[in-house]
């Protein structure tokens, strides 16, 4: 699994490409972690490219989303394939994520907060 990010206009975009299963969840909670701390009223979870996802994984996004509904911040999950969805509907991660097909937002400078 690869994760990078990109930070714009209070956005804080994550980009999963490849497998999120116990041996890379713990990266992808340690980026999610660096998002929260940073300014960003949103965070989008770019999942595009992500193949696969395990229990590790569905367990970072659930920590991920209680967090971002006690801290205020819009926690989006952008590009999520139809079967993705489908598991996100029967653990009922939908009410408290939002789903989107957000495009990237135009990338400029990070700004101090």
């Amino acid at each position: 699994m690869v994760v990078s990010h990109e930070q714009t206009d209070g956005v804080w975009r994550v980009r999963v490409t490849g497998d999120v299963d116990l041996a890379t969840a713990r990266a992808l909670e340690h980026e999610l972690d660096t998002a929260f701390r940073s300014c960003a009223r949103r965070i989008d979870l770019d999942l595009v490219d992500a193949v696969l996802w395990d229990g590790s994984a569905f367990s970072v996004l659930a920590d991920a989303a209680q967090r971002a509904d006690q801290e205020g911040i819009m926690l989006a999950l952008v590009g999520i394939s139809a079967a993705l969805r489908r598991v996100l509907d029967v653990a009922d991660l939908p009410e408290i994520t939002h789903l989107t097909d957000a495009a990237p937002a135009r990338r400029v400078d990070d700004e101090a907060c």
